[in-house]
């Protein structure tokens, strides 16, 4: 925590943890992402993007409030700067809405308006949107064109079903709100395509199988550990070579009672 706090007005500690030089767009990305983990009594938060150096427009954010987690996992059309712009521009807005009270509906729409209005429609992202009470477990989704996310609940993995819109900036109908409700301990996953789609030197995909295979086995691990064993996996069937980010984020619901 003392890290944290102090490197929002010091570059030492990024200069230290820096193996090589960061691009412009991965600075840009890594600047908009909350910290990778946070754990309470009540909830617990992970998440990572790969790779750290040149990112493609994968991000992710939440925050907790009054007993209420909201997250949000963004994967922004194309590479480099554009990306970084577009994935700034989505977080900003999502921030903005969520700080205002506004419903996911509501918020998935005004990003949508936000990142029309301000590209032309020539950009887009995917987005995944989710509240989680940690009082209750009711976790409500609300998709525009992100992979559906899983639930790994006693070492079983199942779909969040959910149907999706169009990604924000093409317009299109309203979302849907789903709903699904966490039991202590229950995991809610959220993923990237850059993991299910990374393509091995053979031409084939770690799949979405081999994601609930990892899930099952680490049901017992960390979050902060299984982020790390998912995005890892996905480089390993890749030879080490990425085409697209490789982003997980994990929220897992704690045993404590909201304070």
């Amino acid at each position: 925590q003392l890290v944290r706090t102090r490197q929002q007005y010091s570059d030492t500690f990024h200069r230290l943890r820096r193996r090589q030089p960061m691009s412009l767009a991965a600075e840009l990305q890594w600047s908009i992402l909350p910290p990778l983990d946070f754990r309470c009594d009540e909830i617990c938060v992970a998440g990572l993007v790969e790779p750290a150096y040149h990112v493609g427009g994968d991000v992710f954010d939440y925050a907790f409030d009054d007993g209420v987690l909201h997250a949000a996992i963004v994967d922004s059309m194309g590479h480099a700067l554009y990306s970084a712009i577009v994935a700034g521009l989505v977080v900003g807005t999502y921030r903005n809405c969520r700080r205002s009270g506004l419903d996911l509906v509501s918020t998935l729409e005004t990003i949508d308006d936000a990142v029309a209005e301000q590209l032309g429609g020539e950009r887009f992202a995917t987005v995944g949107l989710a509240e989680l009470d940690v009082g209750s477990g009711a976790c409500r989704w609300v998709n525009a064109g992100h992979p559906l996310p899983l639930v790994v609940r006693d070492g079983e993995v199942g779909e969040v079903l959910c149907p999706p819109r169009l990604p924000v900036g093409l317009g299109g109908e309203p979302a849907e709100l789903c709903e699904v409700t966490l039991a202590p301990g229950d995991r809610l996953v959220c993923f990237s395509d850059g993991v299910t789609e990374a393509r091995g030197p053979d031409g084939s995909h770690f799949g979405e199988a081999q994601l609930v295979d990892l899930l099952a086995s680490g049901a017992g691990i960390p979050a902060a550990e299984l982020v790390h064993t998912v995005v890892h996996g996905a480089i390993e069937h890749q030879s080490g070579t990425q085409r697209d980010d490789a982003t997980v984020l994990v929220l897992e619901r704690g045993s404590g009672t909201p304070a």
